[in-house]
C-alpha cells in the first residue's frame, strides 16, 4: 500500500512539472513547421534571394492607431501631448466612458494607448535584432508584389508593391491606411503567418517572372513564446531571444 501511495505521489509531482513549462504545441518550432531560410533562383541572368523568414520585432504600446513623422511610426502620444499612454484599468475606464458618451472628442479621451509589458523586448540596446522581413537580393527585382496571410485563410492581411529591405518593410505592422498622417494599425500576435512573392519583368507588373513563392513567417514578441530552431533560420544570428 506504501508502494502505490509512493507511487501516485511520483505520478503527481512529474504532471505538475509538466504543466509549469510550455507545452509542445505552444511552441513555435521553425524546421518543423516550414519556417526555413531559403534561396530562390528568380532567373538565371540577374540572379537569386534570400529569405530569413524569422521576426523578432520591436514591440509598441496597444494604440487605436500610430502616427507617421519623420519617416517613422510611433504612438500618438509621442506626437500629441493631450494624448496618453495609460494602464489597462484607465484605457479600459476610457473605453467605457467612450461608450457612454460618444460624442466627446480626444481631449476628453486621452488613454489611446495602453502599456505594453513586452516593449522592450529585443530592443534592450536600441538596436533590435531580426526586426524585419529582410529579404536578401530582393533590390535586383524592383517590380514584385507580396501578400501576406494567416494559415488556412485567403484573406491578405497586407499587400506589398516593390518590396525593399528599408522602404516600410514588414515589421509586424499591419496598417490600415497607408500615407496619411494618423494610421489605424494593429500588432500582429506572435505567431505563423505566410508569404506569396511574385516577381515582374515590367514596371506595370504584367509579365511574371519566374514562379510565385510561398513560405511561411515566424513572429515571436515575447520571451513567453517559446521556440524551437529558430535561431539557425534568422538572419541576426546573435539575437539572444531565438533558440537553436
Amino acid at each position: 500500500m506504501k508502494r502505490l501511495h509512493f507511487l501516485a505521489i511520483v505520478a503527481l509531482g512529474a504532471a505538475v512539472m509538466s504543466s509549469c513549462g510550455p507545452k509542445p504545441d505552444d511552441c513555435i518550432n521553425c524546421t518543423g513547421q516550414g519556417i526555413i531560410k531559403t534561396t530562390y533562383l528568380i532567373d538565371t541572368a540577374i540572379g537569386s534571394i534570400t529569405v530569413y523568414p524569422v521576426l523578432t520585432p520591436r514591440n509598441y504600446d496597444f494604440c487605436d492607431s500610430f502616427v507617421y513623422k519623420n519617416g517613422a511610426f510611433m504612438e500618438p502620444y509621442r506626437v500629441h501631448p493631450k494624448l496618453l499612454l495609460c494602464t489597462k484599468e484607465a484605457a479600459r475606464d476610457t473605453a467605457r466612458r467612450y461608450r457612454e458618451s460618444p460624442a466627446l472628442n480626444a481631449a476628453d479621451q486621452p488613454c489611446v494607448c495602453r502599456i505594453n509589458p513586452d516593449k522592450k523586448f529585443n530592443d534592450s540596446d536600441g538596436k533590435p535584432k531580426n526586426d524585419i522581413l529582410f529579404i536578401e537580393g530582393i533590390e535586383k527585382f524592383p517590380n514584385s508584389v507580396m501578400y501576406l496571410r494567416t494559415p488556412g485563410d485567403t484573406t491578405k492581411i497586407r499587400t506589398y508593391f516593390n518590396y525593399n529591405n528599408h522602404d516600410d518593410p514588414f515589421n509586424g505592422l499591419i496598417l490600415r491606411h497607408k500615407n496619411t498622417r494618423v494610421i489605424e494599425s494593429k500588432m500582429l500576435k506572435s505567431g505563423i503567418y505566410e508569404a506569396e512573392l511574385m516577381f515582374f519583368k515590367d514596371a506595370a507588373q504584367q509579365v511574371p517572372l519566374g514562379n510565385a513563392i510561398k513560405f511561411r513567417i515566424a513572429i515571436i514578441r515575447s520571451n513567453k513564446v517559446c521556440n524551437i530552431t529558430c535561431l539557425k533560420q534568422a538572419r541576426d544570428q546573435d539575437d539572444t531571444e531565438l533558440l537553436n
